[in-house]
């Protein structure tokens, strides 16, 4: 899956880390689901987002390294 890519989307929490909210396959032969959830950064800053704040999120493209990052959300 080396040449798969993830489309991912978060933000920058207050205190200065980047947060993944959610990781969509883009070249996926299945629908992906994306549902509200709630994150925490690794200071344990929780943030519940919204469908409705999708737009708001920041966005970027990584590869995947391994089938365990498949999942959406962190």
């Amino acid at each position: 899956m080396s040449d798969s890519v993830l489309l991912c989307m978060g933000y920058t929490c207050l205190c200065g880390e980047k947060v993944t909210v959610f990781r969509i396959q883009t070249n996926a032969a299945v629908a992906n689901r994306i549902t509200g959830k709630t994150v925490t950064c690794k200071s344990g800053h929780a943030r519940a987002v919204t469908i409705e704040q999708l737009a708001t999120l920041d966005h970027w493209v990584e590869g995947i390294q391994d089938e365990q990052e498949l999942g959406t959300g962190t």
